[in-house]
């Protein structure tokens, strides 16, 4: 079973992660320096339902461990895996308040109350309280949540004065190191630091959420309630500027103090600003503890301590979360198997298969047994008050000892070799190597020279594995070579012949400096700062011109107000403007190299009859201003838009090529980096932009937006309308992949993904156009529609074939009049009706007899009321004949016209050719 890795304390103090510096488990006891330690009295103390039974004080002061303050709330469900919890982090110098909430039982609470009062561990050291009365309703999302972790704080200050730190847990949380180890990295750090996880950069979630007035229910109800939200919003503070983060957070006493009994009025203004907000406790303490000059600058740590765990129950997931260096791991769900075998596989790594509190087994009085009741009894005693400043600090607790003095530290580590570095740029060199895990030209060589065939000990995991496939040298990095390398630090003036604190000091601080300035320089998060700000410059640049060109354009149009008529363009317009001063001069001035020439006359036209009034040379004076105010901008925002070009090729070379560099940088600005932007998912970088319209929707419970920001980009605007909501999804699933790409890719890559992936996207969209297409050629279910019968394009006109009627040979005949073509046309129409009127007549008789024989077959097979239905019939019929012969006539009558007219134009067409043959014979 693998155990933690922990990296060197000095990483505790520079990047606030102090629970690097925790140790490896093993059975020895570590009895620090001892001092006269006061004795602790047997008391009761009842606080608002609270009682404990046994206070022993613990010994503080300088070499004595620090003492944590547990709060662990959880609701109905949660006492078993309260209790489970609290056996892991239990240690006999801390202080522990369990709290139940308003929707658990009174049986619940009473059986947790019953199962600490029988620990002997905990009736002894009378550090474990219960609250006997359940709490109100509390709401995690709303202030309820709020109010009961500042009484928590509160009634932990009453119960005792002497612990230094405030730890909020839930039973979702469990330990990755023991609480020995725990008290053993603490004590190297100062007791005014708070553990907190914070950020400024708020994005759309996080302002929707702080100006969103809500009302939590639970304030005033005794069970839990779901929130109010108000439809109006409040504007965002001014006052002090909003911070947020994770609800798990570690504070000091002082700054608790401060919070509680508030002796400044910040607490109290902000306790009643995030009192109608939603997930205050994300925010509150975050927010105080930035905008307090007392605590925001050197008692603030940007971590919480906590590896938030995806359960899976796979290795790699274990292997992670042992690796990541936390010291609570958070996310772990009620009854889920896989939660149980990864807490089981905790055990067994951390706590060897055994409580945490089972220390005591070694002090050589207690049984190996796993009785709870007489566990720890026969070997304290007396000595119960100075058992509690024992911390067990795991297999390389007790090396810093070896290390207190030069003397004992030589008897541990004898100086090899040492080298030197000439300059301060050849140290800032190999200080970025090893950070990033690589070695230097001088580093090799040195190891080559000194360290061949021998085994050597790293701080960095990353670094050894880079000199073992470079070198072929073993390395070791394990919690003992991080507990030497600890001690190494801090004799090495004493090991290092001619090394003085007053040049140590010195070099460390201008190196660190000089890597600071490094970082910084290269930093990608500054090149994504760059790309924010230049496209709301460049927003702020466009709407500027709009105002200023609309300004120029009504105060001149006084003047001249023709001009803004003939001249569109806003540039334009201000450059003529500022060329002609007043309209008079317009007919002796040369704008062809602004304006075309159609529109220099147009201009010079308009002048001469212009319908504006006169203005004097003063406000001349300020629309001249104005001109080069606008035109200074116009100037500028080319240069702006090829740095932000280059700047987004540089820093997102994929997206730029998959949207465009303004969709791009949009797209950045509205998530706030390029590392937020790669956090979210292909359907929020769809609808990022429209998130008003989508909370509209929500509410209407109307149709959801289908795109944002992306809309602009160039492949959705191509897009049928139809087809937008398509390619907008299919653009945003690439898009995030590129983004993706750009942000966690290595440095120094190209842009063939956004390109290839735009190539997918063209493809698609072709055939998106080509099915819509085809599916507009046929009818609703999919079959060909009718078309209209034209009889040229069956001959041919289909396939782009006309007539040529210079290819006949016509055979010259009489003319005749007009009068005489017309009446042969006629008796040929009077020669064919009656044909097709006995052809009609036919066809209609053999319907007459077809209908006739059906009838009697039906009056044949009838039964008596078939007398009824032939009357009935009957009538019918002779509706139906009178209607027919109706239709019959009318038909015959517009077949004559329409055939009469038919041969009327064209014995008027033959007759128009045939003159015209004749003109031209005489011609």
């Amino acid at each position: 079973m693998r155990t933690p890795r922990f990296p060197s304390p000095w990483k505790i103090l520079a990047a606030a992660m102090f629970l690097l510096v925790l140790t490896s488990r093993s059975t020895w006891i570590v009895w620090l320096p001892s001092s006269p330690s006061s004795t602790g009295t047997q008391n009761i103390v009842t606080t608002n339902n609270i009682s404990t039974t046994v206070n022993i004080i613990p010994t503080k002061g300088h070499g004595f461990p620090p003492v944590l303050a547990f709060w662990i709330f959880g609701s109905a469900g949660d006492s078993k895996r309260m209790s489970r919890l609290l056996n892991s982090v239990y240690h006999p110098r801390n202080q522990y308040l369990m709290e139940l909430d308003a929707e658990s039982s009174d049986g619940e609470l009473a059986d947790l109350a019953v199962w600490v009062e029988s620990q002997s561990v905990f009736a002894t050291f009378g550090n474990v309280n219960v609250v006997g009365k359940k709490s109100f309703g509390v709401n995690q999302m709303g202030a309820s949540a709020l109010a009961a972790m500042l009484h928590a704080a509160a009634v932990l200050m009453r119960l005792s004065p002497h612990w230094d730190w405030f730890v909020n847990l839930s039973p979702d949380d469990y330990p990755l190191v023991t609480p020995d180890d725990l008290l053993h990295a603490l004590s190297s750090l100062p007791r005014d630091l708070n553990f907190v996880h914070y950020t400024n950069s708020t994005d759309w979630k996080e302002k929707d959420k702080k100006n969103q007035i809500v009302v939590d229910p639970s304030l005033h109800l005794q069970k839990g309630s779901y929130l109010y939200y108000a439809v109006e919003q409040r504007d965002a503070p001014d006052a002090f500027q909003i911070y947020g983060g994770s609800p798990r957070v570690i504070l000091t006493r002082n700054f608790l103090e401060y919070c509680v009994q508030g002796w400044d009025n910040l607490p109290r203004k902000l306790l009643m600003y995030f009192t109608n907000t939603a997930y205050p406790l994300e925010s509150y303490f975050h927010t105080v503890l930035c905008n307090s000059p007392d605590f925001q600058n050197a008692t603030v740590l940007d971590s919480d301590l906590r590896y938030n765990i995806i359960v899976d129950g796979s290795d790699l997931q274990y292997t992670d979360m042992l690796d990541s260096g936390a010291v609570f791991v958070r996310g772990f769900r009620g009854g889920d198997r896989e939660d149980r075998v990864i807490r089981d596989k905790v055990d067994d790594a951390v706590f060897k298969g055994r409580r945490s509190w089972q220390w005591c087994l070694s002090e050589g009085g207690g049984s190996t047994k796993d009785d709870d009741a007489d566990m720890c009894s026969s070997s304290w005693g007396n000595s119960s008050s100075s058992i509690i400043d024992v911390v067990k600090a795991g297999a390389y607790g007790d090396l810093w000892k070896e290390f207190s003095n030069s003397d004992t530290a030589r008897k541990v580590v004898k100086l090899k070799a040492f080298d030197k570095f000439d300059n301060t740029a050849d140290a800032l060199e190999a200080a970025t190597k090893i950070i990033d895990g690589s070695t230097t030209k001088s580093l090799r060589k040195f190891l080559k020279t000194h360290c061949e065939g021998e085994k050597l000990a790293v701080a960095d995991s990353k670094l050894g594995n880079a000199i073992k496939e470079k070198l072929k040298i073993d390395c070791v990095h394990n919690n003992g070579v991080m507990e030497l390398m600890r001690g190494v630090r801090s004799q090495l003036e004493e090991l290092i012949a001619g090394l003085g604190s007053q040049d140590l000091a010195p070099m460390s601080l201008g190196l660190s400096h000089s890597l600071s300035r490094y970082k910084l320089k290269f930093s990608p998060d500054k090149v994504d700062t760059m790309v924010v700000h230049a496209i709301g410059v460049l927003d702020d640049l466009d709407k500027e011109l709009n105002r200023l060109a609309m300004s120029l354009r009504e105060i001149y149009g006084w003047h001249f107000p023709e001009l803004a008529k003939i001249v569109n363009d806003n540039v334009v317009y201000a450059k003529a403007v500022k060329l002609m001063g007043f309209r008079e001069n317009a007919a002796k001035l040369d704008f062809s190299e602004i304006l075309p020439e159609e529109v220099e006359e147009e201009v010079k036209e308009a002048a001469k009859i212009s319908m504006g009034s006169e203005m004097d040379e003063y406000d001349m004076a300020n629309i001249m201003e104005l001109c080069n105010r606008a035109l200074s901008l116009a100037e500028y925002r080319p240069q702006l838009y090829d740095y932000l070009k280059s700047r987004m090729n540089a820093v997102a070379p994929n997206l730029t090529a998959l949207v465009g560099e303004l969709v791009g940088a949009r797209l950045i600005a509205h998530a706030g980096s390029l590392m937020n932007l790669a956090k979210q998912a292909g359907s929020t970088v769809q609808i990022l932009g429209a998130e008003k319209a989508l909370f509209r929707a929500l509410k209407t419970k109307h149709a959801t937006p289908k795109y944002g920001l992306i809309y602009h980009a160039s492949l959705v605007g191509q897009a049928a309308p139809k087809l937008k909501g398509k390619i907008s999804r299919s653009l945003a699933a690439k898009a995030a992949l590129a983004i993706r790409c750009d942000a966690l890719g290595d440095g120094g890559q190209d842009n063939s993904v956004g390109l290839e992936n735009r190539l997918k996207l063209e493809a698609r969209l072709r055939s998106l156009k080509g099915e819509e297409s085809g599916r507009s050629a046929g009818s609703v279910k999919g079959k060909p529609k009718i078309e209209v019968y034209d009889k040229d394009r069956k001959k041919g006109g289909a396939a782009g074939m006309t007539y040529n009627p210079s290819t006949d040979a016509v055979l010259e005949q009489t003319p005749k009049s007009v009068g005489e073509e017309t009446v042969e046309m006629k008796r040929k129409i009077d020669e064919e009706a009656p044909a097709t009127e006995e052809k009609k007549a036919f066809s209609l008789d053999k319907k007459k007899k077809k209908s006739k024989d059906v009838e009697a077959t039906e009056v044949t097979n009838g039964d008596a009321d078939g007398n009824k239905k032939e009357k009935r019939d009957k009538k019918k019929k002779e509706a139906e004949a009178g209607q027919t012969d109706a239709v019959e006539d009318g038909v015959k009558k517009k077949s004559k016209r329409k055939r009469s007219s038919e041969l009327e134009e064209e014995a008027t067409e033959s007759h128009t050719s045939k003159k015209k043959k004749k003109n031209q014979v005489k011609e």
